[in-house]
């Protein structure tokens, strides 16, 4: 209960706070096709004159309002910011239900939304990173590998499950990678991690870690395993490391 009313509090304050609200305002959702002309929705904010762009991948409960925070919280830093919506139109807030959603992406129709997406933040020459949550981090890998020439660097929050499985997919990561992992994570344990920073490390990534005393999902507001220090720390990190990589 404490942990709720925490995050409520950090909720409402992002909320109130006046440059906060003033991008809100120019935020909203779009609509975007891919190059079979299939729509999918994004929640887009920021200014459209940057020269940095920022492509958000959702947790495992979608495309929800504590995404459009996020988004948010990089667009009042300048950035144009882009969430799309993995799960063509569906939130939950049941692990059964977001495991199900979960599974039933089809990776080539991910994969479409990916090279849409970047393609429409890479205009105006703009440097693109990516940034995913859980399984989002896991999508992360797939968005740089089909788009390569156009993004710069790649941010994971805790992965979900065991990302090393896609060893091709590190084999084509040629950009610097940060990886906000947690040591108290069920789902990507301290040996998975161990294993993926070697893998990495040995395919020659440029690879930064940042390990937070905390359970996955640290950085959702709305998660019961929500850490404001970690929250904090691990976005003020990232925010170096993208001021570093997308210069």
């Amino acid at each position: 209960m404490i942990k709720y009313y925490l995050s409520s509090l950090v909720a409402l304050a992002l909320l109130t706070n006046p440059a906060y609200a003033a991008e809100s305002q120019q935020a909203g959702y779009q609509s975007i096709n891919n190059k079979n002309q299939n729509a999918f929705r994004a929640y887009v904010a920021g200014p459209v004159e940057s020269k940095q762009g920022l492509l958000l991948l959702h947790g495992w409960q979608g495309l929800n309002q504590e995404m459009e925070i996020w988004a948010n919280q990089f667009a009042v830093q300048g950035y144009r910011v882009m969430a799309i919506d993995l799960y063509n139109n569906q939130v939950t807030k049941h692990p059964v239900k977001a495991r199900k959603l979960m599974n039933s992406v089809k990776q080539q129709e991910a994969n479409d939304k990916f090279r849409a997406a970047i393609k429409l933040l890479s205009q105006s020459g703009r440097k693109i990173a990516v940034l995913g949550r859980s399984f989002g981090a896991n999508q992360a890998f797939y968005a740089a590998s089909v788009s390569k020439k156009d993004i710069s660097a790649v941010v994971l929050y805790y992965p979900f499950g065991d990302v090393v499985s896609s060893n091709n997919l590190l084999s084509s990561i040629s950009v610097p990678v940060l990886g906000n992992f947690a040591s108290k994570d069920f789902f990507f344990d301290n040996k998975q991690k161990n294993k993926f920073i070697s893998l990495a490390r040995k395919k020659g990534i440029n690879l930064e870690v940042e390990n937070y005393s905390a359970r996955h999902g640290f950085s959702n507001l709305f998660s019961s395993n929500f850490n404001a220090d970690a929250y904090k720390t691990s976005f003020n990190k990232t925010s170096k490391f993208l001021t570093k990589y997308l210069r």
